[in-house]
């Protein structure tokens, strides 16, 4: 199996600049996430769906708008990826 998610802007939903609850944790207070990195990222993700579609494999994908780059958002949506990979695919968007 195999999934992928990202953040980053859509049309509506933008990733802001700065997140003040990044900044909160003492364990990850240098880490608040780049904002412009899923963004830039989409690209890439949108070829690699293009070959696995091609090729017929079946995978999961979930973008979530405004969704950043860090281990606060991931910890977020940790959910998904394990439901997708080890549980039942029709609860991911839960």
């Amino acid at each position: 199996r195999i999934y992928m998610d990202n953040g980053g802007d859509e049309e509506d939903v933008k990733v802001p600049f700065v997140d003040l609850v990044d900044f909160m944790s003492n364990n990850h207070w240098w880490n608040p996430g780049y904002w412009w990195l899923d963004t830039s990222l989409q690209p890439s993700i949108d070829a690699m769906k293009l070959v696995l579609d091609a090729k017929g494999v079946k995978y999961a994908y979930n973008k979530i708008p405004g969704g950043r780059h860090n281990e606060r958002a991931w910890a977020l949506r940790i959910h998904k990826p394990l439901l997708a990979l080890y549980g039942d695919d029709e609860q991911i968007d839960a």
